[in-house]
Order: C-alpha cells, then structure tokens, then sequence
C-alpha cells in the first residue's frame, strides 16, 4: 500500500524512548532503545549526553548527576565517593572517606597507616589527640551604625522564597504535590519508574525509586532467570565489590541488602523474605 512520507514516517519509523514520539531521520541508538538527538539527555540536567552515559534502572544519567545522587558523600571533603573509599566505624556507625581524606585535622597528617585518635567523624594524630572538635565559628559582631540619630533604619527586604520543584520533571509545584522517598512530586508525575503506570495502589521502594508491585516482581524473575551468582538479586546488575549471600543461593551489592519498604539495611537488624522480596520487622507484610 502506498503512503504519503508523513504517514509512512509515524507508521514505521518507530518511537523515541524517553517522549514517545515517532522518530524522524536523526536518531541515536542506546541500550537497544532510539532516541530523538533531542531527547538524547541527562534524566536529571537534561545535558547532552553525546560524550557518554551511566544507565540505572533503564534511566540515563550524565557522570556528575549519577553520582551527586548515587554516591555517598566523604566525610571530610563531602565530595561523592567513588570506587575508592574506606569506611571507619565508630560504635554502631560508619564514616566514609576518601584514602586521601584520612588525615589529622589540624596537621593534615596522613592516618592510613599509623595510630589515631577518632571523635565522632573527626581524626587526630596521636600528637594532637587531646584536641577537641572544632566548633563553627561565630561571625564577629557588625560595628555600631554610624547613621545620624534621626535617620530611620531601610527595611530589610524578605528573603525570596525558594520555589519548590517536582523532583521528577524539575518543574514548579503548584497546588497539589505527592509527598514521598524524601521528595515532593507531582501527581501525575510520581508514577512507576519502569512501566510509568499509577501508583495510587501504593509503590515499592528500590533503589529510592518508586515502583509498581508488578514491576518489582518481573525484576525480581528477571535476575533470578539471569543466575544470582553472576547477578545481584534485587538490581540483576553484575556482581562487583562487597556482596551478601543468603539463603536460596540469593546474592546482593552491599548497598541493595535493604529493606523494600523503608530502605533499612540489614546489617544491624533481621529481615523477613516474600515473594522474593526483603523486608524489615516493621514493613514485612
């Protein structure tokens, strides 16, 4: 059958992975999904991702916006960790740091290697161990006004109130907002990350995103079909760096042994298995 270059375009080109629409001529290829050149772009900046990507849960990030949002950040500099970082208990809790942020806070003496005396999150030498931490310091006081007596002081503008912005399309809250994984949302906006359908039934926590119940159990099949021992079982990514093992031959990334519901990790609690999910004492169902 024939068609004029517009149908034909719309019938057979295909669509574009992040709007839907259908491809023209120019489009990119990625992860076995098409892109307008457009449309091409960081989740969350939006910037070209011509000089490449890090995929997550099917959603495209440039370096800088991964790991301002996936990474934990140093103790010391708060900058994000990346490969290599150490992490330093004191009680119940742990401090990363980078190798190179492990110095002495007043002499900037490296600790990797010797004694130290830790306060918290803070890191002395043995040399300066009876330091205490410092605290922030007060600004100093602003100098008598040198105004005439009969001059009235100009008021002060009110600080402009920072808009709020819906944390999946980064536009403006207006009236309505869905509050929820320590975000505000739109409403049409806070939908499944993988199939974008609703979530008034409630959603499932992975990887501090939301998601349907049935999209987290075809994950689930999807990573028990791949082999849990090449595969985490809660992300099906590869294996890499520090695992959990549990019963079933199951295998996770240190950081995904957490709880669906909350997001607890469970190395200082006991977590319930259902329908091949974890969950705390207090979320299991």
């Amino acid at each position: 059958m024939p068609y004029c270059d517009s149908c034909e375009e719309e019938l057979f080109s295909g669509t574009c992975a992040r709007c839907q629409k259908s491809l023209g001529a120019s489009s990119i290829q990625a992860l076995d999904q098409q892109y307008h050149r457009d449309c091409f772009s960081c989740f969350k900046c939006s910037a070209s991702l011509d000089d490449g990507f890090i995929d997550h849960e099917d959603q495209l990030y440039c370096e800088n916006c991964y790991e301002s949002i996936f990474s934990r950040p140093c103790t010391r500099c708060s900058k994000p960790l990346k490969s290599a970082f150490v992490n330093i208990p004191d009680g119940d809790k742990l401090y990363p740091f980078h190798p190179t942020c492990i110095t002495c806070e007043v002499c900037s003496t490296s600790l990797l290697e010797v004694d130290f005396e830790q306060k918290g999150s803070h890191l002395f030498c043995l040399a300066h161990a009876k330091t205490e931490p410092a605290e922030p310091k007060k600004s100093d006081p602003k100098p008598a006004s040198s105004a005439p007596a009969d001059e009235k002081p100009k008021p002060k503008e009110a600080p402009k109130k920072k808009e709020d912005t819906c944390w999946a399309c980064k536009k403006p809250l207006k009236n309505e907002e869905v509050k929820a994984l320590d975000h505000k949302w739109h409403p049409d906006c806070f939908v499944c990350t993988k199939c974008k359908g609703s979530l008034d039934d409630g959603f499932i926590r992975r990887d501090d995103m939301p998601y349907c119940e049935p999209c987290v159990d075809a994950l689930n099949a999807a990573n028990k079909k791949q082999g849990s021992s090449d595969n985490c079982a809660a992300c099906g990514k590869a294996l890499s760096g520090k695992t959990v093992e549990v019963e079933d031959d199951e295998i996770y990334h240190k950081a995904c042994f957490v709880c669906v519901g909350c997001g607890t990790n469970f190395d200082d609690c006991d977590f319930f298995s259902k329908n091949g999910k974890l969950y705390c004492e207090e979320c299991h169902p």
